[in-house]
Parts: C-alpha cells; structure tokens; sequence
C-alpha cells in the first residue's frame, strides 16, 4: 500500500475542496450583490416593516440583551440564573417558548450577545444572508454525497438554484427564520443517507439535534419529511429483496436515532412542547377547502419557473426554467427506463430516476390539496410554508441534470475517439450554470426592482446605529416611563401597566415594561379566552392591542397609563373614562389611571366561573368590581359575590341606508350599505354596541364592519370589527362582540353599523348599552384596603427579566390575593415561606387564599419544562456517546 501516494491524493482533494467554496463564495457574493443590491441602491434595508420589524428583529434584539443577562449573573454572582418571565412581553409572559419561534435555539444568533442594541440591525441582516450561503453549502453536502462524481459546475447550478429560489427571497426576508429549514434539511437527510448507505447513524442524530434546537415548527415539518423521504427510500432498497430484517433493522435504527437527536435537543424543545397544547392557534376549528381556487393553481405554475411576490398560502417556490427542463427530463427518463429492455447495466440510476419521479409527484400533491398544507402547518391553517423541500428536490434535479447534459454532450462530441473530451462536459456545464445564474438575476430584478415588482417598498429605510436604537427603544415607550418616573414610581423595575391608541407592536420589550399589546406566535391561550369572555373587539387571538379602552376592565388590569400616540381631540374621545391628563412630549399624550389597580389587592368574595360564564359579557365585567373569578370548587369557599350591573339596555329606531335589507336574524348588505341605529343614550357613561353570535357569509375571508358615533361638538368615533370566517388563517371562534364608543358627559344619540363587504350579517342579539361608572371609583378603592406592598420584581439590570417577586401584605380573614400576573404553571408560590397552591383568577390572571394577619409573599419562576428538558438533553448526549463507543451489532462495514 502506497500510503504517501495516498496521503498526496488526500492533500490534492482537499485543496480542491477549498478552491470550490472559494469559487462559491465569490459567486455568492456577486450574485446577493446582484439580486439583492437593489435594496442598498434605493435607500433600503433588508428589514421589512412587517413582521420582520414587529417580531424578528426586536426578538434578536431583546435574545441579546437576555444572553447578556445571563453572562451578567455568571460573573457578578458567580450563578447560572436563568430568569426568564419577562414583563415586557405583553401582561408578562415566558421568553422561552415565545422568542423559540424567532431568536433562541439558533446558533448564528448565540454572537449576538456581543453585539449592542443599536448595532443589531447591522449584525441582523448579515446573518440572514449568512442563512442562504450556509443553505448552499449544506445542500452541497448533501448532492455531493448522493452523486460522487457530480461536477463542480454541476454542483453549483443546484447549490444557487436552491438557495436563491423565492422561498428565501420572499419568506427567508420577510420572516427570516424561515431560511433556518434551508440549512437543517440537507443535513438531516445526509445523515438518513449515512444510515441507509454505511449503517452510520451518529450524523443522523446530530443533525436531528441541531435541527430541533433550531426551531420547534420546522422540526416538526422537517421529521414529517423525513419520515416520507426515508419511508420512499426504504421502499425501494428493500421491495424485492426479501430481506424483512434487514428492513426492520434500519427502521429501528432511524427510530433510535432520532429519538436520541430529539432527545439531545429537549433542553430547547420540550419548554416549548409544554406551552404548545395552551397555544390558541392550534385545533382552532379553521374550515379546510378541499381544493384551493383557481387562481392558486393559476399562480402555482408560474410560481415554478419565476418569483411570485406574497405566492398564495406561503407558497413561494420561484425557481429557474432550468428546472422545468430537469423535471421534465426526469420524465422522460423514467418512462424511456420504463420500456426500456431487462437487463439495463444502469439499474442504479433507474431507481434513482424512478424515486425522483415518486418525490416529484409527492410534492406535487402536497402543494394542490390544502390539507396537506394544514398537516405540515401543525393543523393550524393550510399554509405550505414545508416548500423549502420543493428547493431542495429542485436545486438537486437541475444539478443532476446539469451533469446529465454536460456528459451527454461529451459523449456525443468524443464519438469514434478513444477518450471523451472532459471539456466539453464542463463547458456546457458551466454554460447551464451561467444560465441558471442569469434567471435568478432576473427573478432578483422581478422581485425588488422599483420598477418591476418592487418588494423593497415594504422594506425600512437604512439608517443609522443611533436611528435604530431610537426606534427599538420606541418614543412610546420612553415617554410612559418619563411618564412613570416623574409619578414617583422606578420606572424600570416597579410594577406597572400601560395601553393606547396606535400602539407599536412589541414595543416595551426590550425595556421590560407590561403592557397591553402582544404579536407573537407562540401566546396563551387563557389571555385569548379572556377577550371572549369579556367579547373584545381585537386583532387576532395571538396578537392584540388593547381592553377596547373600557375602563374596569383596563383598571383591574393595573393599567395605569394610557398612551396617545396624537394628542388630538379625536384621539382624547378615546381615553377611557377615570384617565386624567399627566405627561406630554413630543405629539404623544399620557393619561393616568389613580384608579388603577396595583400588582396585588384583596377581594373577600369570589364568583364561580359557571357563573361568570352564564352572564351576558356586559355584566362580566361590571362583576370584576365585586369578587374574584375561580374555579367552582374554590369559589365556593368564599362567599359569593353580588354584583350590581349598572348598564342599561337601551332601545333603538333602525334605518337602513343604502343597498342593505333585512332578513331573519340579521341584514343582507353590499359593500358601502349601513344601518343607523337612533336611540336616546345617557350622559356620563360607556355607549357599547352588543352582537351576539355574529356571523358573516362573504367572499372575504376577514370581512371588515365599522361602527361609529359621534360626540356632542361632532367628534367622530368609530371602531372596526375585523370577523374571521372560519376560512381566515386566523379564525378563533369568536363571535361575540362587545364594542366600546367611548366615555363623554353628553349622551349620544346614534351608531352606525358600515358594511365593507356584500354579504349576509346575521346575530342572535343586537343591542345598544349605557353603562354608568359612578359606582367604580368606589369599588376599586374597597378593593385596595389591603394591597401587596414592598413589591419588588428582582429583575435583571441588563434584560428586564425576572424569576422571583417578593412583598408583603396584611389581610383580613379569609380573602382572595388578585395577582395581576397572567397565570402560569412555572409559578411556584410561597406565603410565609410555605409552598401554596397558585389559582387561576379572572380566567387570566393568578390569585392566592390568604388568611387573616400579616404574610409575606414570593413567586419563583422556572420555565415548565426547562429543567425536565436539561436532563433529557443530557441523557441524550451520553446516549449518543455510548453508541458510538459501542455501536449495536459491532462495527458496520460501508455497503
């Protein structure tokens, strides 16, 4: 044996391997300057104003801060304390499973805690290039371990046809952890190929691993492909061979294996997988259409062959007509294999023709039934957000045939020579490669030039470090805790709550300061059961703004301030009622709450929640006033509340203006129609309009109703009910409506119901409420005869985060401690050192059983899940370390 020779050849091969990546990285770098260099020459960022603003950056911004939280306890106190319940996340929620979905668990965002605020933006749109470069690269790993021999110019047509399809030019911008699939899939199919080619399955279990730390949506899509890919793959290994053994064998090893990577990976996902079942969006009761409509499959076809702005259903695929040509060659070649005669010396490549053929029509069915759609969307809505394997199969096939046409050429070209002309090959391989790089230039051109699709409209314009710090920071924000400070109050740690009008989505994050509002996937179902409850006109049940300015509600709530955003009179008639005037700054206005309910206060009776539940939503709330809402059995303790409703149902003359009419139950209106509702109100309280039971049929699937008033000096107010039909990607089951037009001294007269939409508007009750507020101010301060007191929420300097709340209270005998704290199972409560059992208050909300005397409280946090989650990672590891130590049935040779 030659062993110099071999250790040359070694060398010679991984030389090469260097200059292919050099050579690939310099291509990537013209092609992203190319593609995306229309965003810089036009003054834009690559952050859209959308989502990617509203979540994804403030989400790596706020992670690096919590990461530089964590180095702060490691270092002072010498600890590992993970506090992770963060106030500044809507009414305060876990960061864990809610930043999941956008920053914690991937790795290229572990150095941003070494970046500062004001320059994550930077660091931000760097790495979300990065995705798609490593994309490139882990696609490479993988075709080049499928097919040996693929040439360079081969592999890099695939490679750029993958990861510059629209799958990362739409959604990997838009929401850019969406690109993190593109990297991980690669992986975890090579590492199926390991097991199923050298009986190797150590990779496969690492990049499960690396794959479910990543991000639990696209792990759960990612094992569901997995398992198709290696169920096809199986089934053409082993039909045939008579070998049930054999086959069991390798599914039992696939089985192990992923179980050891999934376990490795619990230490992130199994925080998550707790929360999940409380998360509103799942099994919401969406309806699912068997067939999406025609314009889909319309748009679908040009959605193969070029970029699509906003594809329906998340469907972006915006590939090259090179792969039009690969698949159809695919065809062709497995029905010429087909006919072809027995004993074929390419039995190899048939069956590798024959599986492509079967992943080609897979995929093609996944992408024309909506219900596969809503299987790999976790039975959410029908969304194909699972297309980044589309990408892969592409970017392989057009790599494959890159190599086919390019050997054929050669072929045909060395005819009658003894040797081929290897040039050739090459040639019209890198001429399909230049090809493929000019469609995707177009494609760029298509997708971001201002004068073709101009995608980068919606995108930020580029600032600078000290621009983007002020935004992150939010004006609104800075302004309430100027507000908060000059109140006597420690702005950053003390307890208190804001709300408002044109609130900035996530603002308060990053500050840690409670607020109303809250858009994140990942949310808490009992928040969302709330607004039920209580019939909240809001956005959607994972992403809402406000207590629809409804004064007892915003009070028992602690919300302090309210916020304007303009401090005009038509946004004053919006305040609720109790707010005073208190801080101005720039053309914001605040307005303060004495009545505001502080961190913790006493009731002494309760309401069963059966009972709250057999109340009309009007008299839920006035209820709040006179006892804490708990489960029957606890309720019944206490003695039960007795609440005085003072609203009044009001009656009302209808006139139908415009195209509208009525029928049974409700109207028949088209788009522009209204209704006027005529009625003597009375002065000095809350005018709400009730529907009870609305239902809309519309071609919309979120048909819009706008229903206003007005005040005496003519001040217009007027709100929108925005209805999800059980159509919408959105549809929670809401249908009732309670809608707040506000608190004036003068009584109002009129509502009019506005029809966006033509359609049929049907309810089981339509009915107009004054509701006085004399009685409120008296209520809440009985309310905080004993409050909790020297409330200290222990949160970290640097992120705002906490795991524990201390304070005192003194109480009378046998009441009910209200916690304004949204109610969670990672609370563990102790009253005067004493573990005791944390209740669920207000559906929302916690509470505590106290007896009579002076007690002192703590709350400790512990994400659920998180420890359970370590140790089972750690199992995993030594698991792993075992089997590879000792791999079953001995050392496998490759096959």
């Amino acid at each position: 044996m030659d062993i110099h020779n071999d250790q040359n050849v070694s060398k010679k091969s991984g030389w090469k391997t260097v200059v292919f990546y050099l050579i690939y990285t310099a291509i990537f770098a013209a092609m992203s300057a190319l593609v995306y260099g229309y965003f810089y020459s036009n003054g834009k960022s690559l952050i859209c104003e959308g989502d990617t603003w509203r979540q994804h950056l403030k989400a790596a911004a706020y992670y690096s801060k919590w990461l530089r939280g964590v180095f702060y306890h490691v270092f002072k106190d010498h600890s590992l304390s993970l506090q992770t319940f963060a106030f500044g996340i809507g009414y305060g929620s876990d960061m864990y499973p809610t930043l999941q979905y956008y920053a914690l668990g991937d790795l290229l965002n572990l150095f941003s805690a070494f970046v500062k605020t004001e320059y994550i933006h930077i660091y931000f749109q760097v790495v979300m290039i990065l995705r798609a470069y490593l994309a490139g690269i882990t696609f490479s790993l993988y075709a080049k371990y499928m097919r040996k021999d693929m040439s360079a110019p081969a592999l890099l047509t695939g490679m750029f046809t993958y990861s510059f399809g629209s799958y990362f030019m739409y959604l990997g911008l838009w929401h850019p952890f969406f690109a993190n699939p593109l990297i991980y899939l690669p992986l975890v199919l090579l590492g199926a190929e390991k097991i199923l080619k050298e009986k190797k399955p150590a990779f496969f279990a690492v990049a499960v691993f690396l794959a479910g730390t990543n991000n639990f949506y696209f792990f759960y899509i990612i094992v569901l492909l997995t398992i198709i890919y290696v169920i096809v793959r199986l089934l053409f290994s082993y039909i045939g061979k008579h070998e049930p053994g054999a086959m069991l064998r390798t599914i039992g090893t696939f089985f192990a294996y992923g179980i050891i990577g999934t376990l490795m990976s619990m230490f992130i996902l199994l925080p998550v997988l707790v929360a999940f079942p409380n998360n509103p969006r799942a099994a919401s009761g969406i309806t699912i259409p068997l067939f999406y409509d025609a314009a889909y499959y319309k748009e679908l076809w040009k959605n193969v062959y070029s970029f699509v702005y906003h594809g329906s259903n998340d469907t972006q695929l915006g590939f090259t007509p090179v792969f039009v040509i690969a698949a159809v060659f695919v065809i062709i070649r497995a029905v010429y294999y087909l006919v072809a005669r027995k004993g074929s010396t390419e039995s190899g490549t048939k069956a590798a023709i024959y599986q492509e053929l079967v992943y080609m029509i897979l995929l093609t069915i996944f992408l024309c039934l909506p219900f596969c759609g809503y299987i790999f969307a976790a039975f959410s809505y029908a969304v194909n957000r699972w297309a980044f394997a589309c990408a892969l199969f592409a970017g392989f096939i057009t790599a494959e045939f890159t190599d086919f046409t390019g050997n054929k050429a050669a072929a045909f070209m060395g005819k009658g020579k003894e040797r081929k002309p290897a040039f050739v090959a090459s040639i019209v391989s890198i001429m399909i490669l230049m090809i493929t790089l000019g469609f995707i230039t177009k494609n760029g051109r298509m997708a971001y030039s201002p004068d073709e699709g101009n995608m980068i409209r919606d995108y930020m314009d580029i600032c600078t470090p000290e621009e983007m710090y002020t935004q992150l920071q939010s004006t609104e924000v800075q302004v309430v805790e100027e507000n908060a400070a000059a109140s006597g109050l420690d702005a950053s740690n003390d307890f208190y709550r804001y709300s408002g009008r044109d609130l900035v989505w996530n603002a308060a994050m990053l500050d840690g300061i409670s607020s109303t509002q809250f858009f994140w996937s990942l949310a808490d179902k009992s928040v969302s059961e709330y607004f039920k409850l209580m019939a909240i006109n809001d956005q959607q049940s994972f992403a809402y703004f406000a207590l629809d300015d409804r004064a007892v509600l915003n009070s028992i709530a602690g919300v302090r301030y309210y916020s304007l955003r303009y401090n005009t009179p038509e946004q004053q008639a919006f305040v609720p009622c109790g707010y005073v005037p208190s801080y101005e700054k720039y053309n914001f206005g605040i307005y303060e709450n004495p009545d505001a309910m502080p961190l913790g206060f006493t009731y002494s009776s309760a309401i069963s929640e059966s009972a709250l539940s057999a109340m009309t939503p009007v008299q839920r709330e006035e209820a709040l006033l006179y006892g804490a809402v708990l489960k029957d059995d606890i309720a019944s303790k206490y003695p039960e509340a007795e609440p005085v409703f003072t609203s009044e149902s009001i009656p009302y003359d209808i006139t139908l203006e415009g195209d509208v009419k009525e029928v049974n139950g409700g109207f028949k209106a088209k788009a522009g129609s209204s209704v006027l509702l005529t009625f003597n109100g009375n002065p000095g309280c809350e005018t709400l309009l009730y529907l009870k039971n609305l239902r809309i049929k519309c071609k919309n699937d979120v048909p819009s109703i706008i229903i206003s008033t007005e005040l005496a000096d003519g001040t217009c107010i007027s709100k929108n009910i925005d209805y999800k039909t059980e159509r919408s990607w959105y549809y929670s089951g809401w249908h009732d409506f309670l809608v707040n037009l506000g608190n004036a001294n003068e009584a109002k007269t009129y509502i009019r119901i506005n029809f966006n939409e033509k359609g049929t508007y049907k309810f089981d009750e339509m009915s107009v409420y004054c509701r006085s507020l004399a009685t409120m101010h008296d209520r809440l301060t009985e309310l905080k005869a004993h409050t909790l007191t020297d409330v200290d929420l222990h949160k970290n300097p640097i992120s705002f985060a906490t795991n524990t709340i201390t304070g005192s209270i003194d109480c009378g005998d046998s009441e009910i401690l209200f916690l304004s704290i949204p109610y969670s199972k990672g609370w563990t409560a102790y009253v005067d050192g004493k573990k005791t059992e944390l209740l669920t208050a207000d559906t929302m909300f916690s509470a505590l059983e106290m007896t009579d005397g002076h007690h002192d409280i703590k709350l400790v946090y512990h994400t659920p899940g998180l420890v359970a989650g370590f140790i089972l990672s750690l199992i995993g590891i030594i698991m792993l370390i075992i089997s590879i130590a000792f791999p079953f049935g001995g050392r496998c040779q490759q096959s």
